[in-house]
């Protein structure tokens, strides 16, 4: 990338909806920290998914990005699922916690309440979710989860199933309520969707669980079981106790040539001015929420479980401030 001389030049893989907001806050806040005049600090705005965010990194376009799950920053670390080769210079910075578990759902009406059953039965799931060659991190699991439980999409074709494309857990429920769908498996808080409630009254759906075992064979890249049973009843289309993957925080990472003076000041307006992050949203959740959707930061877990190796930059900051333990 070409930098300006003589300035503190850095570069933000934005991508869009949150995380842009994200970049600005944290260059607003080295704004104010560093000499007046001497931070130039650029946002890309891309218009795509994390992973295609976080790669801007690894090909030295950028110097931060916003990611998630974790997940992602683990494949592209270590040059497995999504990633073509290992990105060594990545590093984590913080999380922004959020809660997301997977939502995988199929229409009431098909009569199973398992996904073994659907393989079984030889159903033709017209399963609404991120297309295998989006680039986003979905669109590689969902082929993943299909192997775990022993089929395949081509497998689900000849029984006159298929993928329906939906970038967008939103999009996803408006193609089961148009008819395009019969099933879904989407992240982004899916559950508590004013339009996932919608659905449920005009196409009622039963919310199925992903196995133990299932999960277990993803752990290879880096995805891991959300943390909770969410339980029967709870959110519509929940009939069941339901357990299923983790799609949960927005990981701040950045590349290993950052300096450890920046990283520090990133992890310090992270904890010391997180209030002018969480202010934007009207309906943050408590610290430590179980519910789903964004929670108050708090700085004692913002450093764990980022999928890649903590910046020492950052990681001066959190032992400094007595954060990790």
């Amino acid at each position: 990338m070409v930098l300006e001389p003589g300035k503190t030049h850095l570069v933000f893989s934005g991508v869009t909806a949150n995380f842009p907001r994200i970049a600005v806050w944290l260059f607003q806040g080295l704004y104010q920290d560093l000499p007046r005049g001497t931070l130039r600090g650029d946002v890309m705005f891309i218009g795509d998914g994390a992973v295609v965010g976080t790669k801007r990194v690894c090909d030295g376009q950028a110097h931060f990005a916003v990611t998630t799950p974790a997940a992602v920053a683990f494949m592209l670390y270590k040059g497995v699922g999504i990633a073509s080769k290992p990105c060594p210079s990545l590093r984590g910075l913080f999380k922004l916690p959020q809660r997301d578990p997977i939502t995988l759902a199929v229409r009431a009406d098909l009569g199973i309440k398992t996904f073994e059953e659907i393989v079984q039965k030889k159903i033709p799931l017209k399963m609404a979710t991120t297309a295998p060659d989006s680039g986003r991190a979905l669109g590689f699991l969902y082929p993943e989860l299909l192997k775990a439980y022993g089929t395949s999409e081509a497998e689900i074709e000849s029984w006159g199933g298929k993928i329906v494309s939906a970038d967008l857990g939103g999009q996803a429920i408006a193609k089961v309520e148009a008819g395009e769908a019969n099933a879904l498996i989407h992240e982004g808080d899916v559950p508590i969707a004013p339009n996932w409630k919608t659905l449920n009254q005009k196409v009622p759906m039963r919310a199925l669980s992903i196995r133990d075992d299932v999960i277990e064979k993803l752990k290879q890249y880096g995805v891991t079981k959300f943390d909770q049973t969410l339980k029967k009843g709870k959110y519509p289309g929940f009939l069941d106790d339901v357990t299923t993957m983790d799609y949960s925080d927005w990981i701040v990472v950045a590349d290993a040539s950052v300096s450890d003076d920046i990283a520090y000041r990133m992890a310090k307006i992270a904890v010391e001015k997180k209030d002018a992050f969480e202010s934007q949203y009207r309906d943050m959740l408590p610290k430590g929420s179980k519910e789903l959707g964004q929670y108050v930061a708090d700085p004692k877990e913002m450093w764990k479980d980022l999928g890649v190796p903590l910046h020492p930059g950052a990681e001066k900051y959190f032992k400094e401030k007595g954060l990790m333990q």
